[in-house]
């Protein structure tokens, strides 16, 4: 069975070599489920190891396919057949790709490991192998296996081992092994009881290097295997009484040394040859009166230590009372006596040498598991279930290792200790510079806050103030003069020119901004100095002005001449007052934020806005709907925005779209600051009743696909000819028209549900079809008003 599953025959290789890498995961699966079923269980046993091993193969042939595609396009190979030159690029292939999942999807930022390489090396080599039963004489035409591959594949694996150690790849370390098993759930504390959960476990059978390779003292009693082999011991000769049940006589021992030598511990074998010579000789430690030398940093890892750390348990120096040893077995020096000196029994020496060293590291071991584990089956043994043992275990062991630690001190608390002293002086550093930071900080908020309103789109300039300040001098001594307004020039991407103005009594109400469309090269003119705008006898503006550097009279570009009147070609936006845009609870500038020498919309402005419940106090609503005077009026504040006009009927400038401002805030502009809760439902109520007409207008045009006008001009003749007075009265009329239509809909998706076929849909419907889709779009867009 197992050569069957391994191999697979001639025939079905090719079948599986002949198909693409995409059905190379498909195929290999279907081979696994038919191994499955041949070895007739997944579990353990033989079976499960045939069938793993199958999967193992034919993991390799796949993986010898897709070389192959590879190898034939691009490396000049003229067959499949696995010789030298095949296995020395499949070689470097392996060697250079990434890892790969199960689905043949290459994982970035890994390489095959050394171990990995090995086996897929030794995988197509059995492929090697059925070509080889297909054609015998295929060995001596194209032999397979040479020194060059041997060293093709040392030098492989070589660099695969010092890529791991040297940590070049970040995927190949610990970092990848922790995040993908439970490593990375658990923190050291956890690790450490589970570690004491398993002194509980039963009848532990391990089937992989069942016992350890190198004994020797843990760094932590409660985890030493030293003390685990003495409990086992005790038990063994104290509890079962071994000797006796079985009637051992060691002085019958007698096993010759050439019988030892075939266990490969002599000179010329594996241990004396291989294992020995690559131990390096770092750490000893004494057992009893034995001075043993071991020496791989692996052993030191296990034990607790690392390779520059002095190997040292500070529990062996705990003192055992003589007293304590004797309770463990007893016989030995009994036993060890009549056979000391004997030929062939050194062994039976070392057994019971062995077992006197151990006994201080039951007492110590059992100590240390006492402190964590009280309840463990353990302490029912002899020697253990001494109350004197105990005693001693709960008081004077604890004790003693606390004063032996302290007396020893500790390497990591030395180096916790210089840790702490370097946090607590890097903290002082910190805070230091956090204070600076913040000093430099106001200090520049106090500049900025300072220097903006003095040159908006462009900083500060020395230059330019004093220019205006002499300015402004000047136009005090003027008859008509407007001291108040300061004026700058912009160049539009058409070479229009525009005038900006701001008035400091309303520099909290108003922001300016272009209605020209602005371009994103805006440059201011050169030199940026004041103007002074020519006026005629009456006080208007004319169509010229005049700078301070330059005293020839120059014309705005829109006049039709130099003595027509400019048209106008600025828009004022009405914004809240400046509190609303800085926080509620931190400093408030003295202008609103300056967008700069650029366009500006409104959703630009509502970004900037931190506190929207201060806008209800500029664009909030009239008293009443009738203030409104006409539906075009209220389609103009819900759409357009209210224009707001001077004392002489000049407009002035436009508050934002309500439509705009309820999308953007939602219901935080309608809850101002100071009001009560009775004045907050009557808010409520106002705009529930304002907007029913401006929401009908916009639903109606989207659903009939008209301009708004049609909508506002059938709403204008209903106010005016089907007897609605007043726009109170039309807001009404309105609302029972919504009502209606949201009715008639759900009437009708009650109908289309509870009807049987089409057909029966077809003939009793009255109204058309699109009318009642319309007319179901618009009740679910009621729903939400």
């Amino acid at each position: 069975m197992t050569t069957k599953y391994l191999t697979q025959g001639p025939e079905q290789h090719h079948e599986f070599q002949n198909l693409p890498s995409a059905q190379c995961a498909e195929k290999a699966a279907a081979d696994k489920a038919a191994a499955e079923k041949a070895a007739g269980s997944s579990g353990s046993g033989p079976d499960a190891m045939v069938l793993e091993n199958y999967c193992t193969q034919q993991a390799v042939v796949r993986d010898w396919n897709i070389f192959l595609e590879f190898a034939l396009k691009h490396k000049g190979l003229k067959d499949r057949v696995v010789d030298e030159l095949a296995l020395l690029y499949y070689l470097e292939y392996t060697g250079e790709r990434c890892k790969r999942t199960r689905k043949v999807i290459d994982i970035p930022g890994t390489r095959v490991g050394a171990s990995q390489i090995k086996k897929l090396f030794f995988g197509v080599l059995r492929i090697r192998k059925e070509q080889d039963a297909a054609d015998e004489a295929l060995a001596a035409r194209r032999p397979a296996t040479s020194v060059f591959v041997l060293d093709s594949l040392k030098t492989r694996m070589d660099e695969a081992l010092q890529r791991n150690r040297g940590i070049f790849d970040e995927g190949e370390d610990c970092p990848d092994i922790i995040a993908n098993t439970w490593l990375s759930e658990v923190d050291q504390e956890q690790q450490d009881k589970i570690g004491l959960s398993f002194l509980a476990h039963w009848h532990l059978n391990p089937v992989i290097n069942p016992g350890y390779s190198t004994f020797i003292a843990h760094l932590h009693p409660e985890k030493c295997p030293l003390g685990v082999f003495a409990i086992f011991l005790h038990w063994l000769y104290d509890v079962r009484e071994l000797p006796s049940v079985m009637d051992i006589d060691f002085s019958e021992m007698n096993v010759d040394s050439e019988e030892t030598s075939k266990m490969g511990w002599v000179r010329s074998q594996t241990y004396a040859d291989v294992y020995s010579p690559g131990m390096p000789r770092k750490m000893s430690f004494c057992i009893g009166t034995s001075n043993l030398i071991y020496g791989v940093q692996a052993i030191l890892g296990a034990a607790g230590y690392r390779a520059d750390e002095v190997y040292d348990p500070v529990w062996r120096h705990v003192d055992v009372p003589e007293e304590f040893l004797d309770l463990m077995c007893p016989m030995a020096e009994e036993k060890r006596a009549p056979i000391v000196g004997k030929q062939n029994l050194v062994g039976a020496v070392r057994h019971w040498d062995m077992i006197i060293a151990l006994r201080a590291y039951l007492f110590q071991c059992a100590a240390a598991i006492f402190q964590k584990c009280p309840n463990s089956a353990i302490f029912k043994l002899p020697a253990l279930a001494n109350r004197d043992v105990q005693n001693w275990m709960k008081t004077e062991f604890p004790e003693k290792l606390s004063r032996l630690r302290a007396e020893a001190g500790s390497s990591i608390d030395l180096e916790r200790n210089q840790n702490s002293e370097i946090h607590r002086a890097l903290s002082q550093v910190t805070t230091y510079l956090v204070h600076q930071n913040n000093d430099i900080r106001k200090l520049k908020e106090v500049l900025e806050r300072r220097t903006a309103p003095l040159s908006p789109a462009q900083g500060f300039s020395a230059a330019t103030y004093h220019h205006r300040a002499s300015w402004n001098d000047e136009q005090q001594a003027l008859p008509f003069a407007e001291a108040s307004y300061f004026v700058m020039i912009a160049t539009l991407e058409r070479g229009t020119a525009v005038r900006l103005t701001a008035s400091l009594d309303d520099v909290f109400e108003v922001l300016h901004v272009w209605s020209l469309p602005l371009s994103s090269s805006l440059q201011p003119l050169t030199p940026t100095s004041p103007i002074i705008v020519h006026r005629d006898e009456n006080n208007n503006k004319t169509g010229t002005y005049k700078t301070h550097d330059d005293s020839t009279p120059r014309a705005f570009v829109n006049l039709p001449s130099p003595h027509t009147p400019r048209q106008p070609t600025q828009v004022d936006y009405i914004l809240p007052s400046p509190a609303a845009f800085y926080p509620k609870d931190g400093p408030i500038g003295l202008f609103p934020p300056v967008l700069g020498q650029r366009a500006a919309n409104w959703i630009d402005i509502f970004k900037l806005i931190r506190r929207p419940e201060l806008c209800w106090i500029k664009c909030g609503l009239k008293t009443g709907l009738d203030d409104y005077g006409s539906v075009d009026e209220l389609w103009r504040v819900y759409a357009q925005g209210e224009t707001v006009f001077t004392s002489t009927g000049v407009q002035m400038g436009v508050k934002p779209p309500l439509r705009d401002v309820e999308a953007h805030f939602y219901s935080q502009w309608r809850t101002p600051p100071d009001v009560t809760q009775q004045q907050r439902k009557q808010i409520q109520k106002a705009w529930s009743r304002f907007r029913e007409i401006p929401e009908w207008i916009a639903k109606s045009s989207d659903r009939r696909q008209v301009p708004p006008t049609v909508i506002i001009a059938e709403l204008n003749e209903m106010l005016i000819d089907g007897g609605v007075g007043s726009l109170n009265q039309l807001s009404n009329k309105v609302a029972e028209m919504r009502k209606n239509s949201a009715a008639a809909a759900s009437e009708y998706t009650a109908a289309s549900s509870s009807s049987t076929s089409d057909s029966d849909l077809q003939s009793n419907s009255s109204v058309p079809t699109t009318q009642l889709g319309s007319a179901i779009v618009l009740s679910k867009e009621e729903e939400g008003h």
